[in-house]
């Protein structure tokens, strides 16, 4: 196993040179970016990690060296300029009725998205590769995969305050603090993304849509670009707003939904990241959590092994559960009624069932 230290160096000197041949592992020879790759892959995920932890620095993602920790979001909050400030003081010009919680993304969900990079790279022909990975490994690049480095998240208590829907609330406060230089120091909105369930009730309304739309922002790169504005129907169901941004410098994701939802949005992703084939992390769950968690894994990737038109009634179920949550935030119900269970299936599949996986 080639050292990481010994492959940057290496990759620095030997990049570009392209004569160089070196021993692939394959039936045939390569260059050493070739071999680097193939040496990288054979442990993607341990090796997505040590190049996370020698890049964070140099590429400027992390504010503090120790991940998800009370220390790093107690030191946030002191700071007037911090992620959390920024996310109280939108809160609160709002007027919205609503909560916020915050996160900084770590090692291991860094690590996993570098791990997909290789994975592509492993099979792709390099020529049009080098320049990405090259940034990779020389830590210039991680801001790009990693996408995110801050999260904050409003979550809707009731679905309006006075006249005003609390989502119209949030997302006039951020259109009101936007301004176009939160590359360096500032909050721009680079993307307003509000996806929704066939049939069922987005949080966003074309007005808002229509004045992010008209938003300009400078890129890292430098250069003016207009906030992007997507208004998307989702096969699955999904519905919530997803919004990025750059707050003094710092890719941010923001999400916005209601209570329901994003109740249902945390445990579902346990079905999503199913059938995304992603490595499901279920240390945070209790023993029995744990326990329902895999049955609910198993059972879900047999179905996922059916045929289409034995799939379909589950998929249109889970669609529904979307637009019944919704509908339970806009009527302020304490608790949803949700839609009748196909027949046939096995019983853990049951929304309900999947609910027992939220955070206790």
């Amino acid at each position: 196993m080639i050292r990481l230290n010994g492959a940057i160096s290496a990759l620095k000197n030997a990049y570009g040179a392209g004569k160089v041949v070196y021993s692939t592992g394959q039936k045939s020879a390569g260059t050493m970016f070739d071999a680097f790759v193939v040496t990288m892959s054979k442990n993607a995920q341990k090796n997505a990690k040590a190049i996370v932890r020698e890049t964070e620095q140099k590429a400027g993602i992390f504010s503090n060296s120790k991940l998800n920790t009370p220390e790093v979001i107690a030191k946030a909050k002191d700071n007037p300029d911090s992620l959390v400030a920024i996310a109280e003081e939108l809160l609160a010009s709002s007027k919205a009725d609503a909560v916020i919680s915050y996160r900084v993304k770590g090692v291991n969900s860094t690590a996993d998205k570098i791990k997909k990079k290789f994975d592509t790279f492993k099979n792709s022909s390099y020529e049009n590769e080098q320049d990405k990975i090259k940034e990779i490994i020389l830590g210039n690049g991680v801001r790009e995969i990693v996408g995110d480095s801050f999260g904050m998240r409003f979550i809707l208590n009731s679905e309006k305050t006075g006249k005003m829907n609390n989502s119209t609330r949030v997302y006039r406060a951020m259109a009101e603090k936007h301004t176009p230089n939160g590359n360096t120091k500032g909050f721009s909105l680079t993307s307003f993304e509000d996806y929704y369930g066939k049939g069922v009730e987005p949080y966003s309304s074309k007005p808002v849509r229509d004045s992010f739309a008209h938003l300009k922002y400078i890129s890292s790169q430098g250069t003016e670009k207009n906030t992007l504005v997507a208004f998307t129907q989702k096969p699955s169901g999904y519905t919530r707003t997803n919004t990025d941004a750059l707050i003094n410098g710092v890719k941010t994701e923001i999400q916005i939904g209601g209570k329901h939802t994003t109740k249902w949005g945390d445990v579902e992703h346990v079905l999503y990241d199913t059938r995304q084939g992603k490595r499901i992390d279920l240390s945070h769950y209790t023993d029995e959590q744990k326990q329902l968690a895999n049955e609910i894994i198993r059972e879900y990737k047999k179905l996922l092994g059916q045929p289409a038109d034995v799939q379909a009634p589950y998929n249109k179920y889970l669609n529904e559960v979307w637009g019944n949550l919704r509908a339970a935030e806009q009527q302020n119900l304490t608790n949803p009624v949700l839609s009748g269970f196909p027949e046939g299936l096995p019983d853990v599949l049951r929304a309900e069932n999947i609910m027992k996986l939220a955070h206790v």
